[in-house]
């Protein structure tokens, strides 16, 4: 019986840990976004269709389940049966066995059954390990993005030089990057602009060397990115993204993410410099108290903060700043471009823009259109050409202005 149904009970056991996976993903999903569920009133949605996966575990599930009481069953009367029969057979033969030897006898034949039991139970358990462990050698199966490389000898500042970088995301039909070339000197500030979809988030992942370029080169200081080791790279590098992730912790330890060996002192000087002061003095258990899952009890413009404060700590001698002051208020924005202002200050700086304003003082413009650089220059230079740049900062200003 336990090895006839085998292949069944494989088949059970790796739909319903499936069924386990998505019923777990949806009550994510459910709880991460519970704001924007409730604001839209999509409660008694989600709630159905959180049950619906829920339903579906329990029909993936219950098969297995009622497979292994129907075997439980099977033996417990087959045990009884055997001994049974047992005891029948030796009354029936009563002159030729001892009386004392008869329990005996059906005791021994009773416990026979306990090694089918044992069997039965190890069939199930391979058969939920086998599908468990299907699971996890598909992402083992998965390739890695990006490798460690043998270790370098920095020969220069720290500088970026681009070349035919070209990248394209699986499946998509057209590259995000086809063919930039483009040089970040060392000490000096970057922006990138363009519309959306033009390239600069994705080059700014590049530089980070989250995925590699499937053709061209990326140098920093002097050799490619390819030949770093990936925490000797990313220790030179700090970035303050759009959305800073908090982690469901302590202020302190969302800050020593950047530096777990950090001191007070330097804790102290990252929470002066990024102008967290006041927000510290004002938590109820200082740094030590608890920010909620994802954070959720900062405002944006407290979030970015202590992503900058992340960076000073870091003090790493290159900042990628993927616009942090897009989603914030006036004040905010003061206070955070403030702490910005500080933080670039003699650091090789790629800010990736959307409000223009935000980088008429940088060293070098890029502007990006479909993957590709349409022109670099100084903002001045930039208007005077009348090309693409003197276009965005036109339709900026006349939006503006509506």
């Amino acid at each position: 019986g336990p090895f006839r149904a085998r292949a069944r009970i494989d088949r059970i056991g790796a739909s319903a840990g499936e069924a386990a996976a998505r019923m777990s993903a949806a009550g994510v999903d459910a709880v991460q976004g519970l704001a924007e569920i409730v604001s839209f009133q999509r409660e008694r949605e989600f709630r159905a269709r959180f049950l619906a996966h829920a339903d579906s575990f329990h029909a993936a599930r219950a098969p297995l389940a009622r497979d292994l009481a129907d075997e439980a069953a099977r033996l417990e009367i087959a045990t009884g049966l055997g001994g049974l029969a047992v005891l029948l057979a030796g009354v029936a033969v009563a002159p030729a066995i001892a009386p004392t030897l008869l329990p005996l006898l059906v005791l021994v034949a009773m416990a026979g059954f306990a090694p089918v039991a044992e069997i039965a139970q190890t069939a199930r358990q391979l058969a939920q390990t086998f599908a468990s462990t299907q699971r996890l050698d598909a992402v083992h199966r998965e390739p890695v993005a990006v490798l460690d490389g043998p270790g370098v000898a920095p020969a220069g500042g720290p500088g970026f030089d681009l070349a035919g970088v070209r990248f394209a995301d699986p499946g998509a039909r057209a590259p995000a990057l086809d063919g930039v070339d483009l040089a970040v000197p060392a000490g000096r500030m970057l922006a990138l602009v363009g519309p959306s979809g033009a390239g600069k988030t994705t080059l700014a992942m590049l530089l980070l060397r989250f995925f590699d370029p499937q053709s061209g080169r990326i140098d920093f200081r002097g050799a490619d990115l390819r030949a770093w080791k990936l925490d000797a790279l990313r220790a030179e590098l700090a970035m303050v993204a759009q959305d800073t992730h908090l982690f469901n912790a302590t202020l302190r330890g969302n800050l020593l993410l950047a530096r777990p060996d950090a001191d007070q002192t330097a804790l102290d000087a990252a929470i002066r410099r990024s102008a967290l002061g006041e927000f510290v003095a004002g938590l109820p258990e200082g740094l030590d108290t608890e920010l909620g899952e994802r954070g959720v009890q900062l405002s944006g413009g407290q979030r970015q903060r202590v992503a900058i404060a992340r960076a000073f700590l870091t003090d790493a001698p290159v900042l990628i700043l993927d616009e942090a002051t897009s989603h914030l208020d006036a004040i905010s924005e003061a206070e955070v471009r403030a702490a910005l202002a500080e933080l670039m200050r003699e650091r090789t700086v790629v800010v990736i823009a959307h409000r223009l304003s935000t980088v008429r003082d940088a060293d070098a413009i890029a502007v990006l259109g479909a993957g590709r650089v349409l022109e670099v220059g100084r903002h001045g230079e930039l208007l005077a050409r009348g090309g693409a740049y003197a276009r965005l900062v036109a339709r900026q200003a006349a939006a503006v202005a509506d």
